[in-house]
């Protein structure tokens, strides 16, 4: 096995792979994912992996409000950190919703935003750097 930066002739297969793999989620524009590399066997692509630059937005709303003055308070918020989020060149923005408080949900959805059903698991740019100096 051999790891190695993509090419542009990779990203046909590394599509064609995806599909074959049967996963349940469209893939990523792959032209556009940052640190694209493969594992290669031969002249096979066993698998492919990359990043796209994610912007996570951390809102605070005052919970006394009343709903309908709540939700003026987060449109307020959203067009400015909307366009700071594409001034930042973020492929795509996330937010985390506090289970207690679903219906904030329903209030993002007004706005454009979806729910990904995928859960997710994070690393920090420290834990990163720990892992790396582990394995040298």
């Amino acid at each position: 096995m051999q790891v190695r930066l993509a090419t542009e002739a990779d990203l046909f297969h590394i599509k064609a792979l995806h599909e074959k793999t049967g996963y349940n989620y469209p893939v990523s524009d792959i032209a556009l994912l940052r640190g694209l590399h493969v594992v290669v066997s031969g002249k096979e692509i066993l698998g492919a992996a990359g990043f796209e630059r994610c912007a996570q937005v951390v809102m605070v709303v005052d919970s006394s409000l009343p709903p309908g003055y709540r939700m003026e308070v987060i449109k307020a918020l959203h067009i400015p950190v909307a366009n700071a989020v594409l001034e930042d060149e973020s492929d795509r923005a996330l937010v985390f919703i506090d289970t207690r408080f679903p219906s904030f949900g329903r209030r993002l959805e007004q706005l454009g935003w979806h729910k990904n059903l995928w859960p997710c698991y994070e690393i920090n740019q420290e834990q990163v750097r720990e892992k790396l100096n582990e394995n040298l």
